[in-house]
């Protein structure tokens, strides 16, 4: 199998996992807390992704009471996009 095939077959399972997470989760989820959670990284580098405008307000998240809650369809789509998948 050349390398090409077996990188398609990687994107594939990728899309195959992102769905299957989607299906699995509510549509926002709270805090960053919740959203590091989700990726799989530190509550400290999801607040500074935020921070530094990697995700947006009224875009990929918003504020309510103070609260934030993150979209997940826009979480699951920047981390592909943040690991350049």
């Amino acid at each position: 199998m050349s390398e090409d095939e077996l990188k398609q077959i990687e994107s594939v399972v990728r899309k195959v996992v992102r769905e299957e997470q989607r299906a699995n989760l509510p549509p926002v989820i709270q805090g960053d807390k919740g959203a590091a959670e989700i990726l799989r990284i530190e509550p400290s580098a999801m607040k500074m992704r935020r921070r530094n405008g990697f995700y947006r307000e009224g875009k990929d998240f918003y504020k309510k009471g103070g609260i934030i809650f993150y979209d997940t369809d826009a979480l699951l789509n920047s981390e592909r996009i943040h690991n350049g998948n």
